[in-house]
């Protein structure tokens, strides 16, 4: 197995990931405001594909919020993220 470079290590451990307790969602960058047009919602990525664990709610939230406020000039996959994501919401909540 390779090694993983050090670089991506340092990058990694420099992330931060923002959650908003109050609102139950992750802020797509700090100061971000409720309704403000984004290029691409990363932290719908957060659900699919990174499968990233998460309570239901939160995830839901994710994706409500950010599939009224992504831009139509930004990147067309999102829109096949965004159907992916409401397919495995909608299996777990009905």
């Amino acid at each position: 197995m390779e090694e993983i470079p050090t670089e991506w290590l340092e990058t990694a451990s420099s992330l931060k990931l923002l959650y908003d307790a109050e609102l139950d969602f992750h802020p797509e960058y700090e100061n971000y405001e409720l309704g403000t047009i984004i290029k691409q919602a990363d932290v719908v990525l957060m659900g699919f594909p990174l499968q990233y664990e998460m309570n239901a709610s939160t995830r839901l939230k994710d994706l409500l919020t950010y599939s009224n406020v992504t831009r139509d000039s930004g990147i067309q996959f999102l829109e096949c993220i965004n159907f992916v994501m409401f397919e495995i919401m909608y299996d777990i909540i009905c």
